[in-house]
């Protein structure tokens, strides 16, 4: 295997401390707005993959290069992060607005199953892309 795929993307770790604050704050409204709570451990990684995904906005971007930066930023394990995000995903299915899941999920999903982490994590950040280029903040 080439080390290009074993080691992390250096362009997040750049960016991610000079992400601006509203790519966080707006993946932390969207993700209460689906139903995830911010008690629940899945949130704060949520929010971090999600702004971090729509800071970079790379679409193809991969699993291992997400959790591999939330395993440096908050210094959990992969599989710790992936089972709370995954609990984070299986709630916002199960008590989420079924209105707003249609909406950022309906065309990905069958109506019977959620969505992977990666998946919920992608169509997350293309919707809070959408909500900082029409929002306040657009501007800025």
């Amino acid at each position: 295997m080439s080390d290009s795929i074993m080691t992390p993307d250096p362009v997040v770790g750049d960016t991610v401390t000079k992400m601006p604050v509203h790519y966080r704050a707006a993946s932390r409204e969207l993700l209460l707005e689906l139903g995830i709570p911010g008690y629940f451990r899945g949130h704060k990684y949520l929010t971090e993959a999600v702004a971090i995904c729509a800071f970079v906005n790379k679409p193809g971007y991969t699993k291992r290069v997400i959790y591999s930066e939330l395993e440096r930023i908050f210094g959990d394990s992969r599989s710790h992060i992936e089972r709370d995000i995954r609990h984070a995903v299986s709630s916002s299915w199960e008590r989420g607005y079924p209105v707003l899941l249609k909406k950022y999920f309906g065309y990905i999903v069958p109506a019977d199953k959620k969505p992977a982490n990666l998946d919920f994590i992608h169509n997350a950040a293309r919707a809070v892309l959408d909500m900082i280029s029409v929002g306040p903040d657009a501007q800025s």
